[in-house]
């Protein structure tokens, strides 16, 4: 019995490593509170900032950031409430730090933040001073109903107002562009006609093309894009063979004015489901390509075919443009360590992740520099034992004067043991000593006249 649950575990461990996404979580940083709001924001894995909103004791806004040395989190900021001394007037006031909406760390260590009252703070010394930028006379009414988005070459951002208000056109006071980072803001003018209604996505893939989903009935979206930054729009509607309720959200990404995906998350009998759709002929068709049994809170696609979907507790890659997802795992086979409520990806090769209670992870896969993960179908070796204790035993089958040589990477690529035999013997035995090593997966990599197989090998003990 012993022995049939072990090449169980094999296989499933083989299984695993084969059709998962394999890495290794680092933790990055964490607070002795948890927060009431975080946000986390990167352009690269080097220049992250986290915020988190305290209000539990205190009313506080604290930034922290890895712009110096790449695991080492600064406090660049911890603004909180209380009594402030106002030297023009000669008194006391009680100071209340707003709330951040969304916030933005910029390459030029410039930090852009839209607050919950809908007014724009801008600071280019990080988190030193700050100056107050108001978009909009409208956007201060309609507060907490605003967002900010950037393009990916950060030379363009968008401040929009989801929902629009009864007392004010679908299509008036919506949505609001930057040229110079936050400074002047420009309204965006729609048609009078145009069923613009709630704005559940916007994407900005270069400095012309604005495409935007809004749902305006319960079977359908909206796809509303721009070629030339909000002067002409155009329409199309996207229908579905599902009910859309109020339960279905949908999120979008575009790598390039051509290529995007949204993702359609649906709950049908209690069960979510997530629908993803491309287009590669900007929005004109859209094509479903695959579905997950879970419900998404982010999505993105990094290049044509590396993306990320993912929700609280677990994630999935995509190496073939969204055809097929891989579930995100460790190296011991779990997936996520904590509840996460924030993630950024970074590249193709790892993620942040911020999870409920304010911890910082960073997510590394584990690129293996093995060409092949295995060759069974040359056949011209194999293991006498595997699982193996000590010694790693091989035979060949096929006699030959070349040398044999032998090499034991582990789960990351990396070359532990590297053994060379003079000639290759029909029949004969080589071995290569792993009983330094810890119990685990790796490969075992044997090459004769320049060609060159790989196998799997478990070691126990």
């Amino acid at each position: 019995m012993k022995i049939l649950y072990l090449f169980f575990a094999i296989f499933l461990i083989n299984t695993i490593i084969i059709n998962c996404q394999v890495g290794t979580w680092i933790l990055l940083d964490s607070i002795d509170f948890q927060p009431s709001k975080k946000e986390l924001f990167c352009y690269d894995k080097q220049s992250c900032l986290v915020y988190y909103r305290f209000s539990n004791i205190k009313n506080c806004n604290v930034l922290k950031t890895n712009t110096q040395p790449l695991n080492i989190w600064d406090l660049i900021m911890n603004d909180c409430d209380g009594l402030r001394y106002d030297s023009i007037k000669g008194e006391y006031y009680q100071y209340y730090p707003e709330e951040f909406r969304s916030i933005y760390l910029l390459p030029n260590n410039k930090i852009i933040a839209l607050q919950n009252n809908s007014v724009l703070k801008i600071s280019e010394d990080i988190a030193k001073t700050w100056k107050t930028i108001i978009i909009d006379s409208f956007l201060i009414t309609n507060k907490y109903f605003t967002n900010l988005i950037k393009s990916k070459n950060d030379s363009v951002f968008l401040c929009y107002s989801p929902f629009y208000i009864n007392n004010y056109s679908k299509t008036y006071k919506r949505l609001f562009y930057s040229l110079n980072q936050g400074t002047n803001w420009i309204e965006v003018n729609f048609p009078m006609n145009s069923s613009l209604s709630s704005i559940v996505s916007i994407s900005i893939p270069t400095n012309k093309h604005i495409y935007i989903f809004s749902q305006y009935k319960l079977l359908c979206y909206n796809f509303i894009y721009s070629d030339d930054f909000g002067k002409s729009w155009q329409e199309k509607e996207i229908t579905f063979d599902t009910l859309i309720t109020k339960e279905t959200s949908l999120l979008s990404s575009f790598i390039d004015e051509n290529n995007g995906w949204f993702c359609l998350n649906i709950k049908i009998d209690n069960v979510y489901k997530t629908k993803i759709y491309r287009t590669r002929d900007r929005g004109i068709n859209w094509v479903l390509i695959s579905e997950l049994p879970f419900n998404t809170s982010h999505f993105k696609f990094i290049n044509n075919e590396i993306g990320f979907i993912t929700n609280t507790n677990q994630g999935y890659k995509t190496l073939d443009s969204g055809r097929t997802w891989l579930p995100i795992i460790d190296i011991n086979g779990y997936t996520f360590p904590r509840r996460f409520q924030k993630y950024e990806f970074v590249d193709g090769n790892c993620f942040m992740a911020l999870s409920n209670d304010g911890t910082l992870f960073r997510y590394e896969f584990n690129n293996t520099n093995i060409e092949t993960l295995e060759t069974d179908n040359k056949n011209n070796f194999k293991l006498v034992y595997n699982p193996i204790t000590q010694i790693i035993i091989i035979n060949y089958k096929n006699g030959s004067l070349e040398p044999v040589n032998i090499k034991l990477f582990n789960l990351y690529g990396n070359l532990l043991e590297e053994k060379t035999f003079s000639e290759c013997l029909e029949g004969a035995t080589y071995e290569l000593d792993v009983s330094n090593y810890p119990l685990g997966i790796y490969f075992i990599s044997c090459t004769v006249g320049g060609i060159t197989e790989i196998k799997k090998v478990c070691i126990i003990r």
